[in-house]
């Protein structure tokens, strides 16, 4: 595919905000420009979701990929009982009294561990919004 070229002379408003979302996304010198462009293009209607879901997951690629690093077996035992957890919570969501404990819980769990350790914790938070919503609606 050929690449097409812009250059661009942004306010120093539009500079700084593109250089916060670089710091804050620890991205290389171009991507927050085209993320932002991306985004942008997107809710403005003038792409699709497919490409918009396309660029942004690449222009959201850190410039330093972070490393993994193997579970313990302790943590994959508490992985293990977490997921159990979530997921009879999910199950007995309406019976549950300390809703706001397993979703604090559910959010401990995904910035420690990720969504693709602990899958249950984020449906348990989609879950619990989801009901949020209905009281609401």
């Amino acid at each position: 595919m050929k690449q097409h070229g812009f250059l661009v002379y942004l306010p120093s408003e539009l500079y700084l905000g593109i250089v916060k979302l670089q710091a804050d996304r620890e991205l290389g010198r171009v991507y927050p420009v085209l993320l932002a462009i991306t985004e942008g293009l997107y809710h403005m209607g003038y792409i699709s979701k497919e490409a918009y879901e396309i660029y942004s997951k690449k222009y959201s690629e850190k410039l330093v990929k972070e490393k993994v690093k193997p579970l313990t077996p302790k943590e994959e035992l508490e992985i293990q009982k977490l997921t159990a957890s979530f997921k009879n919570i999910i199950k007995n969501w309406e019976l549950t009294k300390q809703k706001e404990f397993w979703i604090q819980k559910a959010k401990w769990a995904l910035k420690t561990y990720g969504a693709k350790k602990v899958p249950a914790a984020k449906e348990l938070l989609s879950l619990a919004e989801q009901k949020e919503a209905q009281s609401y609606g």
